[in-house]
């Protein structure tokens, strides 16, 4: 057994990092860094920077040498083309707590990856040179949070709005979280400032208010995450559900997707939102 707070054993444990990644065991990657940034003090950049120095020795070493495609892209390592540095990112780890700055990166990564499928599936963009093709997925991912911000994002209000009208809804907030536009720090800010406003759009079932759960999840406000849904969901409870309903809004209990408020959904697969989160972050939620 080897202490992970002892500074000396910095390169055993970066070595037992990378081998998580190797072998696609993602829990106990994300249990060893979550280790190493509370116990040795070490931020989210400088764990991400060692292993792609590792991996690039390795490959250096054995050209066929690979990652599992998702360990690269949570590297940020662009495997098919080149292996550029990451842009300087508007805030640091600091402004979070390890495990959510470890969701956000993960975040940035699947959002990436969704963006260069849709690029790269094309003959053109197949046909083209392997810089030319990294500028352009740089570009397009420059493009499309440089968009997103400057239509919806109101700076002065520090929210997401949308439409003529400006309007605010807590799942246009929601939305822009997920796909890493909003940076952890500004999605808080902007969660905090929607819930405050009694004109903002709020879900009208549990499905949607999933989402809003996983967004906070992200922003690292888990205290608030776990409110919200022990309020939410515990209030089917407190009107008698033994499971849970399609449909529910807590200040109107007729409100139904069915026209006719008897009828409704009163066992439904997509409101088990709880099940989901108590297992996936059972830190938070189990306590």
């Amino acid at each position: 057994t080897y202490n992970i707070g002892y500074a000396g054993n910095k390169s055993r444990f970066m070595g037992i990092l990378y081998d998580a990644l190797e072998q696609g065991d993602y829990t106990s990657y994300d249990h060893i860094r979550r280790d190493l940034m509370e116990s040795m003090g070490l931020d989210g950049k400088a764990i991400t920077s060692a292993l792609k120095t590792r991996y690039n020795k390795e490959v250096a070493e054995d050209p066929q040498h690979k990652l599992p495609q998702k360990a690269l892209d949570m590297l940020g390592i662009r495997a098919k083309y080149a292996a550029p540095e990451e842009p300087e990112d508007k805030f640091g780890a600091g402004d979070l707590d390890p495990a959510a700055y470890a969701k956000y990166e993960k975040k940035k990564a699947d959002t990436y990856r969704v963006m260069e499928n849709s690029m790269t599936g094309g003959a053109f963009f197949k046909g083209l040179e392997a810089g030319v093709k990294d500028k352009a997925l740089s570009n397009a991912e420059d493009y499309a949070e440089k968009t997103a911000r400057k239509a919806y994002y109101d700076k002065d209000k520090e929210v997401v709005v949308s439409g003529p009208g400006a309007q605010v809804s807590i799942l246009s907030q929601t939305w822009m979280i997920k796909a890493g536009v909003l940076s952890p720090k500004e999605g808080r800010k902007a969660i905090v400032n929607a819930l405050a406003d009694p004109e903002t759009l709020m879900p009208s079932g549990p499905y949607a208010t999933h989402y809003l759960i996983d967004a906070m999840m992200i922003c690292g406000m888990h205290e608030q995450a776990r409110e919200y849904l022990v309020d939410y969901w515990g209030g089917m409870v407190r009107k008698g559900a033994d499971t849970f309903w399609e449909c529910y809004d807590p200040d109107d209990d007729m409100l139904t997707p069915y026209s006719f408020f008897p009828l409704n959904s009163a066992c439904h697969a997509w409101s088990c939102t709880p099940t989901y989160f108590i297992g996936k972050y059972p830190e938070v939620f189990q306590k």
